[in-house]
């Protein structure tokens, strides 16, 4: 796990002078460049384009212009076999494969506009975005749907189509090959509800016609529409409407009576 040791914010760097990020055995730096900027890492030399970022250990900044320059970026603290898989530095320029998806991460840390208990749930988000970015880049690509991207609508139509299966977050994110707290993260921010509840939220809405239009009893329809035993059904189905699967469909059958 990625956890922030620093946020450093426009720390002034002047012309003709260097400064060293990240050089701690354990730090993983994330930093963004408003202007073209030179840096080093490992004695190489990088040109950094407006608006753009670079994710490395051991990053030196160089002021070559005459005027002042200021350094934005986060400092974590991660351990030495999590980034043993990734080739160092990945840089991540404008317009290029995932790029929204770190900067939007990254501005929600930078600016601290998270609550604090999902500060674990956001970094690992981050920790994924610069996985994939590094990785697997033709499986970041945002093919969008309007704003959407196609990844996430690949999830949705999953769930509404198998939501009889016992599906998992783990089985939905393995679909499209990232990890389950970075599909909650995306998901959510997009649809305005987590997987796992949109799953429920389906499954609720396919009980009511079941329930009414069937003679099938509460454990079937249970089974029918993906739970495992009919208790846990009717714990779910009661806190959504605040009823019991049977209560309603003894109601619903006073009703149609009461038409008749």
């Amino acid at each position: 796990m990625l956890k922030i040791k620093l946020i450093r914010k426009q720390e002034i760097l002047l012309s003709g002078n260097a400064l060293p990020w990240g050089m701690d055995l354990n730090d993983l730096c994330l930093m963004h460049f408003k202007f073209t900027t030179s840096i080093s890492i490992s004695k190489k030399k990088i040109i950094m384009l407006p608006d753009s970022f670079v994710v490395s250990k051991n990053i030196k900044i160089h002021n070559n212009v005459s005027s002042l320059i200021q350094i934005s970026g986060i400092v974590f603290t991660v351990s030495e076999s999590l980034v043993n898989n990734v080739k160092l530095p990945i840089v991540i320029q404008k317009n290029s494969i995932g790029y929204s998806q770190l900067k939007e991460i990254f501005s929600l840390i930078y600016n601290q506009e998270i609550k604090e208990k999902n500060i674990e749930l956001l970094n690992s988000s981050l920790l994924e975005s610069i996985f994939l970015i590094s990785r697997y880049p033709h499986k970041f690509d945002c093919k969008l749907h309007g704003k959407i991207d196609q990844r996430l609508i690949i999830v949705n139509r999953t769930i509404r189509k198998h939501y009889n299966d016992p599906l998992t977050l783990e089985y939905l994110a393995g679909l499209i090959e990232c990890t389950p707290p970075y599909l909650s993260f995306m998901y959510k921010k997009v649809f305005n509800i987590s997987p796992i509840k949109f799953l429920q939220a389906f499954r609720m809405k396919k009980s009511l016609d079941i329930i009414i239009n069937s003679e099938l009893s509460i454990g079937e329809i249970a089974n029918k529409i993906g739970y495992v035993s009919q208790s846990q059904f009717t714990s779910i189905f009661n806190k959504y409407f605040g009823i019991s699967p049977s209560s309603y469909r003894n109601l619903m059958k006073g009703k149609k009576k009461h038409l008749y």
